[in-house]
């Protein structure tokens, strides 16, 4: 077995013996085993701010200016969404149909119309809503049984949303049929289960449950960015599996509003929001920089990729049973480089396996900063929770993310740094 990997610079990759123990533990893990039993013996999910504290806690309310108040055990507490890293669990749906929005959200519900404007469909949560057909990248009808296959669907109909996304932006729509046909052309209407595309000199009429999802064509124009700080913006899970990106959430009395980018104001119940996670606050996501390099050393000779919001695979994030919007996916034995071009407090992130390997694979986790370990894990295995890690960034101006062999060589070794982040 091929245990240690060359280093050109003093950061190898090697595999931890079976048992091994941490070389530092620190002590943000012990807060949050505390903090994970005062939450399951109130039933209360987990609130995650930047300082590293864990907080067992509901919301209460939200304001435009992203001020949170949460209730906990021992009373309210009150949280700018700058000072949150995430709380709550994202959730995923089961059913379809699934509308997905160029941004990369997922809404879920019953489809009633679509023209060359708008979008319109029932939600159970938020009812009667109408979207820009500029906002919308497509649409999944049928959803295949298996989350590998549903996760390639997805990525096919989003790789239309922009250029930037695999360079597959086009100006005609697509329709991927349940027989493996595609069909390439434009989609005139959807109304009452049917499809109405041209495709050449004759128009087709498709019932539904004759198409898996349609890729609309075109990318909506780019407005320019005013200069300065970016705002405050935030993923969010809904009971019913929808994942939105929203420019700002407001509650009165039972209801939630919930501001998409775009200006389209949906509510719902207050209780259906079940997760937040914050972007453009204290927290930098290491997932929206651009890394200085990458090494993999395989076991044999598959070669592995880093994925950014994605599994080493290329799914979704997910662990413990949860879906993860950001972090990133690795592969025994490999290296992740960044260079710190300015100061940062600390890097924090919560690492795992990925629930694609069905509780397979044993990694372990090494920090390096500028070229000395700082943090070592002990063998994560497939199906353990994430364990939380948190290291100091004073003065650091290099930081490296190591994957290692474990047990059983480099199998199933879908190494996930989750919420991977720097803290400003």
């Amino acid at each position: 077995m091929r245990s240690e990997s060359p280093a050109d610079d003093g950061v190898p990759a090697r595999g931890l013996r079976p048992g091994e123990r941490p070389s530092i533990l620190p002590s943000f893990l012990l807060g949050v085993c505390l903090v994970s039993v005062a939450a399951a013996e109130n039933n209360l999910p987990w609130a995650i701010r930047i300082d590293g504290e864990p907080l067992a806690a509901q919301w209460a309310s939200i304001d435009e200016r992203w001020e949170i108040v949460f209730q906990t055990a021992s009373g309210p507490r009150t949280v700018n969404a700058a000072e949150l890293v995430v709380w709550g669990k994202c959730s995923e749906a089961d059913r379809g149909p699934w509308i997905l929005l160029r941004d990369g959200g997922v809404a879920v519900g019953e489809l009633r119309g679509l023209d060359r404007e708008h979008l319109a469909a029932e939600s159970r949560l938020f009812g009667a809503v109408r979207l820009p057909r500029a906002s919308v990248a497509g649409l999944v009808l049928r959803l295949p049984g298996d989350r590998d296959g549903r996760d390639r669907l997805v990525d096919w109909v989003l790789a239309g949303a922009s250029s930037a996304r695999g360079g597959e932006a086009s100006a005609e729509d697509r329709a991927r049929l349940v027989n493996g046909d595609e069909l390439r052309g434009a989609l005139d209407r959807l109304a009452d289960g049917r499809v109405s595309w041209r495709s050449g000199a004759e128009p087709l009429e498709l019932e539904f449950d004759r198409v898996l999802a349609v890729r609309l064509g075109g990318a909506p124009p780019r407005a320019a960015e005013p200069p300065g700080p970016k705002p405050l913006i935030a993923w969010t899970g809904w009971r019913d599996g929808s994942r939105l990106l929203v420019a700002s959430l407001a509650t009165d009395k039972n209801a939630m509003r919930a501001t998409l980018p775009d200006g389209t104001a949906w509510t719902a119940a207050a209780g259906d929001l079940t997760f937040l996670q914050p972007l453009g606050g204290r927290a930098v996501y290491l997932s929206d920089l651009k890394p200085e390099g990458y090494r993999h050393v395989p076991f044999l000779n598959l070669a592995w990729p880093f994925r950014m919001d994605r599994n080493a695979a290329g799914g979704l994030l997910r662990a413990g049973g949860s879906l993860y919007p950001k972090g990133l996916g690795m592969h025994s034995a490999s290296r992740l480089t960044y260079l710190l071009t300015e100061p940062y407090r600390r890097f924090q992130a919560e690492a795992a396996v990925d629930d694609r390997t069905e509780g397979g694979g044993s990694v372990g986790f090494r920090v390096f900063v500028d070229g000395q370990v700082r943090y070592a894990s002990p063998v994560v295995r497939g199906g353990q929770s994430p364990l939380p890690v948190s290291v100091d960034l004073s003065g650091a101006r290099r930081l490296d993310l190591v994957v290692d062999f474990a047990e059983r060589a480099d199998e199933l070794d879908h190494a996930d740094w989750l919420n991977a982040r720097l803290i400003r």
